[in-house]
Parts: structure tokens; sequence; C-alpha cells
């Protein structure tokens, strides 16, 4: 006997899992300039533990403080690159 075909709740609630994954892999990479792989994520955590201890800036607080400091114009951040 073979497994139920899943539900159509059931697909949508993963795909939308896996998106929002995604926008959390884009946003890693945009702070930190790395790429994060699928796998550095999903597949074993343990591998990259630096992505789920981040503390990304600027902060809610450091614009309330106003310490933001603004981008120098026509200097663009370049992936895998450091800033």
């Amino acid at each position: 006997m073979s497994a139920p075909a899943p539900s159509m709740h059931s697909l949508e609630a993963k795909a939308v899992a896996e998106s929002s994954a995604t926008a959390v892999m884009g946003r890693i990479s945009a702070y930190t300039g790395q790429q994060v792989t699928w796998n550095d994520m999903m597949v074993d955590p343990k591998a990259k533990p630096e992505h789920y201890n981040l503390t990304l800036r600027p902060t809610p607080e450091d614009f309330e403080k106003g310490t933001v400091e603004i981008p120098t114009e026509n200097e663009i951040p370049l992936p895998g690159q450091e800033a």
C-alpha cells in the first residue's frame, strides 16, 4: 500500500517555507558578502554555525541612535568580498 499523495495545503506550505528560507539565504549573503548554499542552511546546519548566530548591522537600535553611516556613493559591494 502506498502513502497518500500530499495535499494541496501541504505542498503550498512547503513552497512557502522554501521561499522564506531562500530569502533568508539571500539576506545573509547580502550582509556578509559570502556565498550561502542550500546545503549550508538545510542539510547540515552545524557545518556553518556562523549563519545562525548573526548580528547584522544596521539594527533598528542603530537607526534610533542615529549611528547609521550612509555608504559612500559609487562604491558597489561585490559578492564574495568582505566590506
